[in-house]
Order: C-alpha cells, then structure tokens, then sequence
C-alpha cells in the first residue's frame, strides 16, 4: 500500500456568541455567498464527515449544489464507528 498524507479540512459556522446553533435548534448560520464557498469546497473533496447529532438533528444533504463538481462520500461518525451516510432527503 502506498503511504500519503492526507489533506483534512475544517469548515464550521458559529454565530456570534460562539454557538453552532440558535436557541431554537437552527444551524443555518451561514451568509449565501458562504453557502456557494462551502459548495464549492465539497466538490474538491473526496469526503465529508459529519457527527452523529448533525446526522439526527439535520439531516443534511452534503451535496454539491451551487456549483459543477462530484458529490464526495458522505461519512458519518459516532462513537464507535465511520459509517457511510445517506440523507433522507435524497
């Protein structure tokens, strides 16, 4: 097997008073044009991870939308293991 380095990359949105979520529960916290930034990211990865408690709170797509790109693997993790993921928005 060949040996690599691989490349990890970290995007999160917090709001002001450093939550990554309101009040409410809502995690939209990005501006539109962060939005087509975070699209345009995903079609340059091979994956993206994501925790259990994005999985069961929001279900996201983690799709490439808003520019042309592949969709990466999409992975979640808990405590025990990665497991492939597929919304149930598909």
């Amino acid at each position: 097997m060949e040996k690599f380095n691989p490349h990890i990359i970290l995007s999160a949105a917090i709001s002001i008073d450093g939550k990554i979520s309101t009040n409410i529960g809502d995690s939209k916290l990005s501006s539109k044009s962060d939005t087509i930034r975070l699209h345009k990211l995903r079609s340059k990865v091979d994956a993206i991870l994501i925790g259990k408690n994005t999985l069961l709170q929001d279900d996201p797509l983690l799709t490439v939308r808003y520019t042309k790109g592949k969709n990466p693997i999409r992975k979640f993790s808990n405590s025990n293991d990665f497991t492939k993921y597929t919304s149930s928005q598909n």
